[in-house]
């Protein structure tokens, strides 16, 4: 989607039965999750293999809404999952564009004016601490999680093939 485009009423149009198109977007959700349920009965003898002395690298690209409390809870989440196979992760690299959220949790001051977002971000504070994830910056370009957040222009889709 551009960022330059706008969309307009079309005050012409005949106006669209909304009932009709729910109706017809179950039916499609059923017959993808009848397709899906197929695939995995069809192929129940597949899977992956792992060796044991396999190095994982985890790096997590968050939008600067997600970066704090979700994207860190992702990677705790992927930490925990990895531990059950017995693959251990050192400190997962959060990559965030937002300066703001990465100071807010590397710093040891407590700032008054945060109090609505203390919670949060002693939780960050708590978890880098305990050296389970760091925070690092990236820049907005760079950040390859803005294709699930942001209108992109071509050049930049592109470069995320």
């Amino acid at each position: 989607m551009s960022r330059k485009r706008v969309l307009t009423l079309d005050e012409d149009s005949e106006s669209v039965d909304s009932t009709k198109f729910q109706e017809d977007h179950k039916v499609s959700h059923l017959k993808a999750v009848k397709r899906i349920l197929g695939y995995v009965k069809r192929t129940q003898h597949l899977g992956l293999w792992y060796p044991k002395d396999m190095r994982v690298n985890v790096l997590v690209y968050a939008d600067s809404y997600h970066a704090a409390e979700r994207a860190c809870q992702q990677a705790l989440w992927m930490k925990q999952a990895f531990m059950d196979y017995n693959i251990m992760l050192d400190e997962v690299p959060i990559l965030c564009d937002d300066k703001c959220d990465i100071n807010l949790t590397s710093s040891p001051i407590d700032y008054p004016r945060t109090n609505h977002t203390e919670i949060r971000h002693h939780f960050l504070k708590d978890i880098i601490a305990k050296k389970h994830i760091t925070i690092d910056k990236i820049s907005l370009e760079e950040n390859v999680a803005n294709i699930l957040t942001k209108p992109l222009e071509k050049d930049q889709l592109t470069t995320l093939e």
